[in-house]
């Protein structure tokens, strides 16, 4: 499952598409140059159970530390 990034200034999104579609999202915004706040994750049902929130938590703590 491979998580994507996506960032437009000050705000940005982790997500995950299958086929072409959106199926996952977890948007953040930026608070300075230390720290993002998560604001909204939405996981499509047909990935209920596949981990695809936590893979998309563990991509932006990696995004965080870098």
């Amino acid at each position: 499952m491979e998580v994507k990034k996506r960032e437009e200034g000050s705000k940005g999104a982790f997500f995950i598409e299958i086929e072409g579609v959106k199926k996952a999202e977890m948007t953040y915004s930026k608070a300075g140059d230390t720290k993002i706040i998560i604001d909204h994750t939405e996981v499509d049902d047909s990935l209920r159970g596949q981990g695809a929130g936590k893979t998309m938590v563990m991509e932006a703590v990696k995004f965080a530390r870098e």
